[in-house]
């Protein structure tokens, strides 16, 4: 019976030990997803009143999703497509800032910067 006990416990060890490693490589995917993303946005030139500009943020969300995980992958994807709809030039996109999907998705996406930072 006590070995019973002790392979259970090597077991339990073992597959908390995976999830662990696994939700560490996700962080460190979702790290560098972010890291990129923050290069790239550094380069766009957002000065001006120009609305299309959002279109190539869009693009550098849309790119850092393809490369994150989990909710901060939705989030991302959900950022690139509301910034994509402000850049075709229509006004009335803007306020899909105010709205719920905006809000989880940059509170998501603000959290995972944090936590890279």
């Amino acid at each position: 019976m006590r070995t019973f006990r002790l392979v259970i416990v090597a077991a339990l060890a073992c597959g908390a030990l995976l999830g662990l490693t696994g939700t560490a490589h996700a962080a460190s995917k979702n790290c560098a997803a972010l890291k990129s993303l923050q290069t790239k946005l550094d380069d766009i030139d957002t000065s001006g009143k120009n609305l299309t500009k959002f279109k190539n943020v869009a693009s550098e969300f849309h790119s850092a999703a393809a490369k994150a995980k989990g909710k901060l992958k939705s989030a991302l994807n959900t950022l690139g497509t509301i910034y994509s709809s402000i850049g075709g030039g229509n006004l009335n996109d803007l306020s899909k800032l105010s709205g719920k999907s905006y809000s989880n998705a940059l509170k998501t996406f603000t959290a995972a910067s944090i936590t890279c930072s």
